[in-house]
Parts: C-alpha cells; sequence; structure tokens
C-alpha cells in the first residue's frame, strides 16, 4: 500500500507535512507472471553470483512453474544468448532448436510434448550449456546475459489468452591470472651483483619479476 500525501511542510523540517491537505491511499497488488521462470547457473540457486571461468563450460537451467490455478496450453520456452565472448559452436541444448544467427534456444511442444499442456502448479526445467571464447582484452564486454522468453495461451470462455513473461541473468566472465616469470640482471629495481655468464664457485645474484 502506497500513501501519498500534499500538504504545507514543517518550517523547522523540510521532510515533515505539518498541514496535510490532500491523502491518498493506494493498495498495490503484486502478481506472479503466469508461468514463472527461474534461470540457475551451475547448479547454483537464483540469488547467487553467476561468475565462470573463459572457456569453462557453463551449464543453465531454466526451471518453470505454471503459478495459475487453470491448464495453459502451447507453451515455449525461448533463450537469447547475448555477449561478444559467447563461442556460438559450444552451445548444447536437449530437445530444442538453437539458431546461431542469431543466439537463440526455443523449447516447444514439437521438441519437447510436456509443454504442450501445463497442468495447474506443474513444474519442469529444460538445460543448456555454452562456453565463452579465451579471454581477450579487446572485448569491452566480458559478461554473458541470458535472456529468457515464457509463452503460452490460456482458455478463455470466448477465446485464447495470449500470456508471456520474461527472466533474465547475467553470467559474469572471470579471468585466470597467468604469471609470465623473467630473471633480469642489469635491468629492474634491485642492483644484482656477480659475473655475467656464470662461473663456477662464484655468486651471481638475478632480478625475478
Amino acid at each position: 500500500t502506497f500513501r501519498f500525501v500534499i500538504g504545507i511542510k514543517d518550517d523547522k523540517n523540510d521532510r515533515v507535512i505539518k498541514t496535510p491537505l490532500v491523502s491518498i491511499v493506494e493498495p498495490i497488488t503484486v502478481r506472479r507472471p503466469f508461468v514463472s521462470a527461474k534461470v540457475l547457473i551451475n547448479e547454483g540457486k537464483e540469488d547467487d553470483d553467476a561468475v565462470s571461468e573463459a572457456v569453462t563450460p557453463i551449464r543453465t537451467t531454466i526451471e518453470w512453474t505454471n503459478n495459475l490455478p487453470q491448464k495453459v496450453l502451447d507453451a515455449s520456452i525461448e533463450v537469447k544468448l547475448e555477449g561478444g565472448t559467447l563461442n556460438k559452436n559450444s552451445v548444447a541444448v536437449t530437445n530444442a532448436f538453437y539458431r546461431s544467427s542469431d543466439n537463440t534456444i526455443l523449447w516447444e511442444k514439437g521438441s519437447s510434448p510436456e509443454l504442450a499442456e501445463l497442468s495447474p502448479g506443474e513444474r519442469g526445467a529444460v538445460s543448456f550449456s555454452f562456453a565463452t571464447l579465451p579471454y581477450s582484452s579487446s572485448l569491452a564486454e566480458q559478461n554473458i546475459i541470458i535472456s529468457v522468453t515464457v509463452r503460452a495461451n490460456k482458455l478463455t470462455e470466448e477465446s485464447r489468452e495470449a500470456l508471456l513473461s520474461t527472466a533474465s541473468r547475467s553470467v559474469r566472465i572471470g579471468t585466470a591470472l597467468d604469471l609470465l616469470p623473467r630473471l633480469l640482471f642489469s635491468v629492474g629495481p634491485f642492483q644484482n651483483e656477480g659475473p655475467l655468464p656464470p662461473k663456477a664457485e662464484e655468486k651471481t645474484t638475478y632480478t625475478v619479476s
């Protein structure tokens, strides 16, 4: 419930209304989507911070639930993958169609018969996996965005009503720390000593960077 108050402010506190002139109370109803979709990354929870290393396969599960008290028909689940670091050839799906031209995965009743009719409260899941290209500093955006769209039809007394709900998730691609050690003698922050090239029985010091 939201309450809106219009009036004359208090002289000592700008955040306080001294004399209310108009007061309106407006109830707000929050409804769940007709078919909710949760995006789970690598078997984690929905609210986990999704992080993965470059090139490592990322397993994604879309868990859906029919929240309506009636059945819905002809459901479809569409997933769009966005991000310049996506390896298009790594996408693997089951009982779905993958369109590499726009990185879209589609589950519908033709490939997944269980989507033809969803009973009230029915739950299910679909899954896929993908990987990224090796890390490149030239790519401005290293994250992968997973956008989910669920469509279905609800039967009414007069016709069918088209229903739609959406969800999205971002996967942050971490970078592995690569160290390239170097042995330095004449350059570096320290003064090195000894013969170069080294001689037997004599000490030569180096700087490792």
